[in-house]
Formats: C-alpha cells, structure tokens, sequence
C-alpha cells in the first residue's frame, strides 16, 4: 500500500519543499500579514513614500525566506544559479531599459547615490505629483547619466521632453529640442525677429531632495498643461522657495512665463499692452535671480526676448530701440561664452541675426 501510496505523490512532496503543511500555511499566512503592512504603510494617513515603506517591509521578507523548506538534491544544487541568472536579467533591464518613448518625462540614478536612496525620494516625489495632477508620467534609468551630451543622446527620437540627472548637490534637467525648432520668428515695424524658445538645461541645488523634487515637479507639469494651467505652474514655480544654495533656478520659470505673456499678446491681436508689461517684469525678475557667471545660455535668453518685448511695446516708435540694442548686444556676448554643461544651441546665431535686423534700416 505504501508504495502504491509513493507512486501518487506529487513531485514537490517526494523532493522535500513540503516538510510540514501546517509550517506552509503559517508562512503563507505570515506573507499575507507583510504584504498587508506594506499597503498600509503607504496609505496617505501613514505619509510614509514607497522606497521608506519599502525598507520597513525588506527586513520581514528576509527573515521569512529563512524558514521556507527549500527543496533538497538536484533542485536544491540549481536555486543558486537560477537565482544568478535571474539577478542577472533583472539588472540588465534595469540598467538598459529606457522609458523614453512611453514617458513624458524620465529620471536617471544621480551620481554617488550608490543605493539609490535620494534619487529614489526625489523620483517617486516627482512621479506622485504628476500623477496626481494628469499631467503624464514619469519614467526612470537606473544607470548613472554623467553629463548634459549623453543626457540630449538618451532623448533624441523620443517621447519624452526632459530628462533629470545630476549628483548629491546638483539635480540638472535636459530639455528635448521642440521640432517646431529654437525660435519664434516675430514680425515687428517690417523686421523678423527670433523669440527664444530653447534652453538646452538647467541646474537645481540639490541639498535636500524634497525641495528639489517638488520645483521639478511644477516644471515638468507645467510642460504638459494647457498655457493657462501651464503658467499657474509656472508662477508657483518662481515663487517656490527652499533651502537653496542659489536662486539661478527660479530664471527659468520666469523665462518661460514672459514668453508666454508675449505670445498671448500676439494671439490677442496685439491689443493686450498689459501682456507686454507682464512679459518684461517676468523677463527682468528672471534676470536678477543670475549671475554674470551663471547659465550663459538662460541669461542670454531673458535679455534677448526682453528686447523683443520692448520692441513690441514701441512698435510704432522709435522709443525702446536704444535699450533693445543694448539688450541684444549683452545677449549676443554672454550666448559666446562656454556653457557650463557642454550644452550647444543655435542661440548665439539667432540673437546675433537680432541685432543686424534692428540695426538694418527699414527699405
């Protein structure tokens, strides 16, 4: 009988991975507990993010896999190398797999977060807000992206229109090169000009990673609003305040909110002067959160599109041609010099082709 009885047992029994079933169904029951606490660790109530309940949770697993009966004999001799290999794929894909053609935005490992502990808070920071706000998602690459070349190599051809790297004080963003180009061409008393419409990155102080994470966050949502949400983004954004070791951050959003007070005065017919008035104070806040040493190619912008704000707001006139003149030559001088990220753009070109339109006389 009893060999009979050996002929049915299953496989699993014969090979010893179940030992005792009332031990089974205890572990069974004790991962069901920690999967519980999992969850209601992040519960909003709790306000503990997924990488901290994460690390509450791993001590408990671990020990939990300490009392599963491992199969013995042959089974038992291949788990090493099957959980190699597996560590192996997992890593691989990882490490290579970019979202960039699912996401709208994506989040390297900075560099010297070994354990991804603060490039973790930042990017599920990130990912929490845009969520919740519809405005896309937020993707990651768990290998470190070491400059602002492999950063713009990584975006081309993609979805996605920013990408976020950095270190332990710095976290910089990559912004993709809009295919409608550089520039806005605008016609002014017979003259084109260009509207900056491009700034290849920009740093953020990384002292702390909420901070950090939370005016990233306005940014990259502020790329997928429509302009009227947008721009309440953006206002949020230059008025956010943190722990900073310089303000050179918030000129950007204040870049982008003259260009968008300007471009609304466009497509207004040109009869909101308002418009103009709030896209030259957008332009000259910027301006005074730089130093000379500062993001050249930012820098440059703001002085470039102020001028063309002044133009606009002369436009039947010859007053503001003087300072304009004087707003395009700093721009085409500060554009020249060496980008602190390496980055290139055909900014220096088109605030140059600015100044010889203003200089040339109307036929």
């Amino acid at each position: 009988m009893s060999q009979q009885l050996s002929v049915h047992q299953p496989s699993y029994v014969k090979n010893g991975l179940i030992k005792s079933p009332g031990r089974l169904k205890w572990l069974f029951v004790a991962f069901f507990l920690v999967t519980l606490s999992y969850f209601i660790l992040r519960r909003p109530e709790v306000g503990l993010c997924q990488t901290e309940a994460q690390y509450i949770i791993l001590p408990f697993l671990l020990l939990l896999l300490c009392f599963i009966p491992w199969p013995s004999g042959k089974m038992q001799k291949a788990l090493p190398a099957i959980a190699l290999l597996a560590s192996g794929v997992t890593a691989f894909f990882l490490f290579t797999t970019v979202s960039f053609r699912t996401s709208e935005f994506v989040i390297s490992r900075f560099q010297g977060d070994e354990f991804d502990m603060k490039s973790s808070l930042f990017r599920e920071h990130i990912q929490n807000r845009i969520q919740s706000s519809e405005s896309g998602s937020a993707g990651r690459i768990m290998r470190v992206v070491g400059d602002h070349q492999k950063a713009q190599q990584l975006l081309k051809g993609g979805k996605a229109s920013a990408l976020i790297w950095g270190n332990k004080n710095w976290a910089n963003l990559t912004f993709q090169k809009d295919a409608k180009g550089e520039a806005l061409p605008i016609k002014i008393a017979g003259k084109t000009y260009q509207l900056i419409k491009y700034v290849p990155a920009i740093g953020i102080p990384f002292k702390e990673a909420y901070p950090a994470a939370e005016f990233t966050s306005l940014l990259l949502m502020a790329e997928q609003e429509d302009p009227l949400v947008g721009d309440s983004y953006l206002r949020s954004a230059a008025l956010y305040r943190g722990r900073w070791t310089t303000f050179a951050h918030l000129a950007y959003p204040n870049w982008r909110l003259g260009n968008s007070h300007l471009e609304n005065y466009l497509q207004r017919g040109r009869t909101e002067r308002a418009e103009l008035l709030c896209a030259l104070e957008a332009y000259s806040q910027g301006a005074s959160h730089l130093q000379p040493g500062d993001n050249p190619h930012l820098r440059a912008a703001l002085f470039a599109n102020k001028a063309i704000a002044l133009l606009l707001l002369n436009e039947s006139k010859s007053a503001g041609k003087k300072e304009a003149k004087s707003l395009f030559k700093k721009a085409a001088q500060i554009s020249s010099r060496e980008d602190p990220f390496g980055a290139k753009a055909n900014m220096h070109k088109l605030i140059v082709e600015n100044l010889d339109t203003l200089r040339m006389k109307n036929n």
